[in-house]
Protein backbone atom coordinates (compact mmCIF):
# COMPACT_ATOMS: atom_id res chain seq x y z
CA UNK A 1 0.00 0.00 0.00
CA UNK A 2 2.95 2.38 0.75
CA UNK A 3 4.39 1.71 -2.61
CA UNK A 4 0.91 2.34 -4.24
CA UNK A 5 -0.41 5.62 -2.62
CA UNK A 6 2.00 8.18 -4.02
CA UNK A 7 1.12 7.03 -7.50
CA UNK A 8 -2.75 7.04 -7.07
CA UNK A 9 -2.62 10.52 -5.21
CA UNK A 10 -0.31 11.86 -8.15
CA UNK A 11 -3.30 10.49 -10.32
CA UNK A 12 -5.94 11.86 -8.91
CA UNK A 13 -4.31 15.04 -8.70
CA UNK A 14 -3.29 15.31 -12.53
CA UNK A 15 -7.26 14.58 -12.96
CA UNK A 16 -8.40 17.36 -10.20
CA UNK A 17 -6.35 19.55 -12.18
CA UNK A 18 -7.76 18.48 -15.58
CA UNK A 19 -11.12 18.43 -14.54
CA UNK A 20 -10.38 22.21 -13.58
CA UNK A 21 -9.15 23.18 -16.31
CA UNK A 22 -12.31 22.15 -18.40
CA UNK A 23 -14.59 23.27 -16.32
CA UNK A 24 -12.33 26.89 -16.42
CA UNK A 25 -12.36 26.94 -20.03
CA UNK A 26 -16.11 26.00 -20.04
CA UNK A 27 -17.15 29.14 -17.79
CA UNK A 28 -14.47 31.72 -19.90
CA UNK A 29 -16.38 30.51 -23.43
CA UNK A 30 -19.82 30.97 -21.83
CA UNK A 31 -18.65 34.35 -20.77
CA UNK A 32 -17.07 35.41 -23.85
CA UNK A 33 -19.88 37.05 -26.56
CA UNK A 34 -20.82 35.53 -29.39
CA UNK A 35 -19.54 36.87 -32.35
CA UNK A 36 -22.35 38.01 -35.43
CA UNK A 37 -21.29 36.83 -38.36
CA UNK A 38 -22.08 39.42 -41.33
CA UNK A 39 -25.24 38.94 -43.28
CA UNK A 40 -25.18 42.00 -45.28
CA UNK A 41 -24.75 40.77 -48.97
CA UNK A 42 -20.98 41.25 -49.61
CA UNK A 43 -21.77 43.49 -53.11
CA UNK A 44 -22.94 46.24 -50.05
CA UNK A 45 -19.72 48.26 -49.41
CA UNK A 46 -21.41 52.00 -49.44
CA UNK A 47 -24.17 53.22 -47.61
CA UNK A 48 -26.05 56.52 -48.20
CA UNK A 49 -27.51 57.41 -44.31
CA UNK A 50 -30.44 60.00 -45.33
CA UNK A 51 -32.25 62.26 -43.01
CA UNK A 52 -34.11 59.50 -40.30
CA UNK A 53 -38.06 59.96 -39.68
CA UNK A 54 -38.95 61.10 -36.36
CA UNK A 55 -42.26 59.39 -35.66
CA UNK A 56 -41.94 60.36 -31.72
CA UNK A 57 -43.12 63.00 -29.83
CA UNK A 58 -39.24 64.67 -29.08
CA UNK A 59 -38.38 66.94 -31.53
CA UNK A 60 -34.94 67.50 -32.68
CA UNK A 61 -34.23 63.77 -32.52
CA UNK A 62 -33.51 63.23 -36.24
CA UNK A 63 -30.85 65.40 -36.85
CA UNK A 64 -28.42 64.38 -33.82
CA UNK A 65 -29.11 61.28 -34.64
CA UNK A 66 -28.31 60.47 -38.30
CA UNK A 67 -24.68 62.69 -36.54
CA UNK A 68 -24.94 59.23 -34.43
CA UNK A 69 -25.28 56.86 -36.77
CA UNK A 70 -23.16 58.03 -39.47
CA UNK A 71 -19.82 58.47 -36.61
CA UNK A 72 -20.48 55.10 -35.85
CA UNK A 73 -20.77 53.65 -39.15
CA UNK A 74 -17.29 55.82 -39.37
CA UNK A 75 -15.76 54.34 -36.46
CA UNK A 76 -16.49 50.61 -37.06
CA UNK A 77 -15.04 50.41 -39.91
CA UNK A 78 -16.76 47.60 -42.38
CA UNK A 79 -18.96 49.99 -44.25
CA UNK A 80 -18.28 53.44 -45.92
CA UNK A 81 -20.13 56.83 -46.07
CA UNK A 82 -21.23 57.90 -50.04
CA UNK A 83 -22.89 60.57 -51.23
CA UNK A 84 -26.72 59.61 -52.45
CA UNK A 85 -25.91 58.92 -56.16
CA UNK A 86 -22.45 57.15 -55.45
CA UNK A 87 -23.68 54.41 -52.60
CA UNK A 88 -24.74 51.14 -53.17
CA UNK A 89 -27.26 51.14 -50.47
CA UNK A 90 -29.25 53.52 -48.63
CA UNK A 91 -30.25 53.05 -44.94
CA UNK A 92 -33.27 54.10 -44.03
CA UNK A 93 -33.84 54.77 -40.22
CA UNK A 94 -37.85 55.48 -38.77
CA UNK A 95 -37.97 56.50 -35.22
CA UNK A 96 -41.14 54.85 -33.52
CA UNK A 97 -41.12 55.41 -29.76
CA UNK A 98 -39.27 57.79 -27.33
CA UNK A 99 -39.53 57.24 -23.77
CA UNK A 100 -37.93 59.18 -20.48
CA UNK A 101 -39.39 57.66 -16.81
CA UNK A 102 -38.17 57.89 -13.11
CA UNK A 103 -37.19 54.18 -12.04
CA UNK A 104 -36.08 55.31 -8.01
CA UNK A 105 -37.56 57.52 -5.81
CA UNK A 106 -36.50 58.96 -2.39
CA UNK A 107 -38.47 59.66 0.57
CA UNK A 108 -39.74 63.00 -0.94
CA UNK A 109 -40.80 61.42 -3.61
CA UNK A 110 -38.07 63.32 -5.76
CA UNK A 111 -37.01 60.58 -8.97
CA UNK A 112 -33.10 59.91 -8.13
CA UNK A 113 -32.63 57.37 -11.33
CA UNK A 114 -34.53 57.61 -14.83
CA UNK A 115 -34.24 55.46 -17.96
CA UNK A 116 -34.11 56.40 -21.73
CA UNK A 117 -35.36 54.19 -24.27
CA UNK A 118 -35.31 55.41 -27.90
CA UNK A 119 -37.42 52.33 -30.42
CA UNK A 120 -37.13 52.58 -34.47
CA UNK A 121 -36.82 50.34 -37.43
CA UNK A 122 -34.52 50.56 -40.25
CA UNK A 123 -34.74 49.89 -43.70
CA UNK A 124 -31.62 48.94 -46.10
CA UNK A 125 -32.45 49.68 -49.77
CA UNK A 126 -30.12 49.18 -52.92
CA UNK A 127 -29.06 51.99 -54.43
CA UNK A 128 -30.58 50.75 -58.31
CA UNK A 129 -33.41 51.77 -60.16
CA UNK A 130 -36.19 50.51 -58.38
CA UNK A 131 -34.92 50.68 -55.09
CA UNK A 132 -35.46 47.07 -53.98
CA UNK A 133 -35.52 46.14 -50.32
CA UNK A 134 -32.49 44.09 -48.84
CA UNK A 135 -34.55 42.29 -46.45
CA UNK A 136 -37.62 44.06 -44.35
CA UNK A 137 -37.67 46.34 -41.69
CA UNK A 138 -35.71 45.34 -38.63
CA UNK A 139 -36.51 46.70 -34.95
CA UNK A 140 -33.78 48.54 -32.99
CA UNK A 141 -34.08 50.11 -29.70
CA UNK A 142 -31.59 51.51 -27.01
CA UNK A 143 -31.96 52.62 -22.59
CA UNK A 144 -29.51 54.51 -20.46
CA UNK A 145 -29.90 54.46 -17.09
CA UNK A 146 -28.77 57.91 -16.00
CA UNK A 147 -28.34 59.20 -11.91
CA UNK A 148 -30.96 62.36 -11.80
CA UNK A 149 -30.74 63.52 -8.47
CA UNK A 150 -28.63 66.93 -8.29
CA UNK A 151 -27.31 66.65 -5.01
CA UNK A 152 -25.20 63.75 -5.56
CA UNK A 153 -21.99 63.83 -6.87
CA UNK A 154 -22.63 61.22 -9.60
CA UNK A 155 -25.63 63.15 -10.96
CA UNK A 156 -25.45 62.69 -15.21
CA UNK A 157 -26.52 66.16 -16.85
CA UNK A 158 -29.45 65.74 -19.03
CA UNK A 159 -27.37 66.64 -22.34
CA UNK A 160 -25.01 64.37 -21.60
CA UNK A 161 -27.31 61.42 -21.21
CA UNK A 162 -29.09 61.92 -24.20
CA UNK A 163 -25.64 61.57 -26.69
CA UNK A 164 -25.20 58.35 -24.61
CA UNK A 165 -28.56 57.18 -25.35
CA UNK A 166 -28.04 58.27 -29.23
CA UNK A 167 -24.71 56.63 -29.49
CA UNK A 168 -25.70 53.22 -27.92
CA UNK A 169 -29.05 53.47 -30.77
CA UNK A 170 -26.24 54.16 -33.24
CA UNK A 171 -24.03 51.04 -32.83
CA UNK A 172 -27.44 48.75 -32.65
CA UNK A 173 -28.09 50.26 -36.04
CA UNK A 174 -24.84 49.05 -37.78
CA UNK A 175 -25.11 46.36 -35.81
CA UNK A 176 -28.13 45.30 -37.46
CA UNK A 177 -27.32 46.44 -40.64
CA UNK A 178 -24.28 44.20 -40.79
CA UNK A 179 -25.52 41.42 -38.96
CA UNK A 180 -29.17 41.34 -38.55
CA UNK A 181 -31.24 38.47 -39.82
CA UNK A 182 -32.44 39.82 -43.63
CA UNK A 183 -36.08 38.28 -43.65
CA UNK A 184 -38.32 38.97 -46.50
CA UNK A 185 -41.20 41.05 -46.35
CA UNK A 186 -44.31 39.28 -46.48
CA UNK A 187 -46.47 39.83 -49.69
CA UNK A 188 -49.66 41.23 -48.60
CA UNK A 189 -52.71 40.93 -51.15
CA UNK A 190 -54.41 44.68 -51.27
CA UNK A 191 -56.20 46.63 -53.67
CA UNK A 192 -53.22 47.49 -56.31
CA UNK A 193 -54.34 51.30 -56.37
CA UNK A 194 -53.43 51.68 -52.60
CA UNK A 195 -49.90 51.14 -51.14
CA UNK A 196 -50.47 49.63 -47.58
CA UNK A 197 -48.67 51.33 -44.12
CA UNK A 198 -45.59 49.81 -43.10
CA UNK A 199 -44.16 48.97 -40.12
CA UNK A 200 -43.45 52.91 -39.31
CA UNK A 201 -46.72 54.29 -40.51
CA UNK A 202 -45.00 55.32 -44.04
CA UNK A 203 -46.77 53.89 -47.23
CA UNK A 204 -44.58 52.75 -49.79
CA UNK A 205 -44.86 55.12 -51.89
CA UNK A 206 -44.06 58.21 -49.85
CA UNK A 207 -40.60 56.45 -49.20
CA UNK A 208 -39.23 57.59 -52.50
CA UNK A 209 -39.88 60.86 -51.69
CA UNK A 210 -37.13 61.19 -49.21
Amino acid sequence: MSQTSPAIGQTVRWMAALLAAVLGAGALSACAPLVRERTLPPSIRTVYVPMIVNRTSEPGLEERIVVAVQEEILADGRLRLENRRRADAQVRIFLTEYYDRPLTFDIDGFATNRIYELHGDILLEENIPGRPQIGDFRPVRAEHFYEADPRRTTFDPEPRSKEELYRKFAREVVLELLTGELEQPEEVETDPGFAPLDRAGIRGSELRLF
